[in-house]
């Protein structure tokens, strides 16, 4: 319809009147000039000799094109008039498309412009920043304003717009419409199965990503924007309630566990349900156990466990907790991080001297005899308790209650059982038989020595043994002119000498029960 005419430059004197040539031949740039009335205007050239019709007309569309007229007058120079006419067309594409943009367009950032033509360029549209065209006409005038003359460009142009781009853009965009609700599903449809709630969540989240990129589209038009936002809410609204019925609750090892190593490592569990009570499967959730967190699926009975074999708390709380993990395409959407199930629970955490609980039954020897009170059971006893045990003693019990643990392992193990002890602290101290000493006709002499055994009551396993003197504890030998003043020496050395021991004794069995 419209051939692509050429810029037409016209010679200066032929439209000028009355100019000497001096003047013409300066007539490049700004200039003084005293000749030319201030504030006038002249026509200098034109790029054709007859104003076309379409200036003042827009032409109608014809079988394959859309054509819209650009408008820019008193253009600085040829080529910005030019460059400011096509960004004037391109507002009427943008207008006549139903972009969005149309009302800010104007006003938008020049890089704002440019992504909005290279993408209606990436459409098959106009090449709006190209030669081609498919008309343009211009007028330079001569204006002279305070002495100075300058050069000034009115620029129409016509660019045309293929009408199977129009079709195009909006066939694509319903066309990715179609795509998202079909992610979305029926809004209004049943509870799905719980093996498959969370392929809805995800496949619902897909369709709010993909309507956030349609959204963010400098070529949607405000007819699909609308579609968008409709289609948005009930996506958002199937999503919700689909995460809103999920529930979380959690099983802990225990209420109250112990620091440090465990073996076999402590277990943190947590049920993932519907509301109705039925167990969801392949749930990702997000168990956080103490200082770390991981993400476990739910296996087919909708349990996600984590196990932990060392425990460390300053505080002597531990927090279990539990969060539903959501695709990462809505987490960050305020409606749906507000709604995530979750779950937390402190539970106490206690040096592991505090979990164990002790039997202890120490028999007592001096010189092959029992003394009438056990003096190092009570002395091992408030040792252990010193450092958080908690210890019963077989002298709380009535003996004939209990037999005789003290020479009868049955009997401790059976007072152990009966006292819900974990661990049975069984042995003796006692100084042994006088004996001569080498060389020597008339002088004894014999030791205070303790031995202790930490053994499990259930396995009857011997967990550690403890012997005194052993290096540490310095000697404790007694002597004599007789085997009972020896005898007697030894513990008074011993008695001296084992409050210590006992404190050795005690952090001794520590070490080996919690480790």
């Amino acid at each position: 319809m419209f051939a692509v005419k050429r810029h037409v430059s016209f010679p200066c004197g032929r439209l000028l009147v009355g100019v000497s040539a001096v003047l013409l031949v300066a007539s490049c740039g700004p200039r003084t000039v005293n000749t030319v009335p201030r504030g006038e205007r002249r026509l200098v050239e034109a790029s054709a000799d007859r104003v076309p019709d379409w200036i003042t007309r827009e032409p109608a569309s014809d079988a394959e094109y859309h054509y819209f007229r650009g408008i820019r007058t008193d253009a600085p120079s040829l080529e910005a008039g030019e460059t400011d006419a096509r960004q004037n067309a391109l507002a009427s594409i943008v207008q006549f498309l139903g972009l969005r943009v149309t009302v800010d367009y104007q006003r938008l950032r020049t890089e704002e412009q440019t992504r909005i033509a290279d993408a209606i360029r990436s459409v098959g549209g106009a090449d709006l920043f190209g030669t081609r065209l498919s008309e343009m006409f211009y007028r330079r005038w001569r204006v002279v304003d305070g002495g100075e003359v300058h050069d000034k460009y009115d620029v129409y142009l016509i660019v045309r717009f293929p009408k199977e781009s129009v079709d195009r853009i909006k066939r694509n965009q319903q066309e990715r419409l179609q795509a998202i609700s079909r992610l979305v599903g029926n809004p209004a449809g049943e509870p799905p199965d719980p093996s498959g709630l969370y392929a809805q969540i995800s496949s619902i989240s897909q369709a709010l990503r993909g309507l956030t990129d349609l959204n963010q589209s400098v070529l949607i038009t405000t007819e699909t924007e609308g579609q968008a936002q409709q289609l948005n809410a009930l996506a958002t609204t199937k999503l919700l309630r689909l995460i809103g019925s999920v529930r979380l609750s959690l099983t802990p090892p225990a209420a109250r566990f112990a620091t440090g190593r465990h073996n076999p490592p402590l277990v943190f569990s947590c049920l993932a349900t519907n509301d109705r009570g039925v167990p969801i499967p392949n749930l990702p959730v997000r168990l956080s156990a103490g200082d770390s967190s991981q993400v476990v699926w739910s296996n087919a009975s909708g349990v996600a466990e984590v196990t932990r074999s060392e425990i460390h708390s300053s505080s002597r709380r531990f927090l279990f907790s539990a969060q539903m993990d959501l695709p990462v395409e809505v987490r960050s959407l305020p409606d749906i991080a507000r709604t995530v199930p979750s779950v937390s629970s402190s539970l106490e955490v206690v040096p592991r001297a505090e979990t164990i609980k002790l039997l202890v039954v120490v028999d007592e020897w001096h010189n092959r005899r029992s003394p009438s009170r056990r003096t190092a059971e009570e002395r091992l006893i408030a040792a252990l308790r010193e450092r958080g045990f908690s210890v019963v003693s077989a002298a709380e019990f009535r003996r004939d209650e209990i037999g005789n643990p003290w020479s009868n392992q049955n009997d401790a193990f059976e007072l152990a059982r009966k006292s819900h002890s974990d661990v049975l602290i069984q042995g003796s101290v006692e100084t042994g038989e006088a004996t001569l000493v080498p060389y020597s006709t008339s002088l004894y002499a014999t030791s205070a020595t303790a031995q202790i055994r930490a053994i499990d009551v259930v396995s009857q396993n011997v967990i550690a043994t403890v012997v005194l003197p052993d290096g540490v504890m310095r000697d404790t030998r007694g002597f004599g002119s007789t085997p009972e003043r020896a005898a007697e020496e030894a513990v008074t050395l011993a008695r001296r000498d084992f409050p210590n021991g006992y404190a050795y004794l005690a952090e001794q069995l520590e070490k080996a029960l919690t480790q």
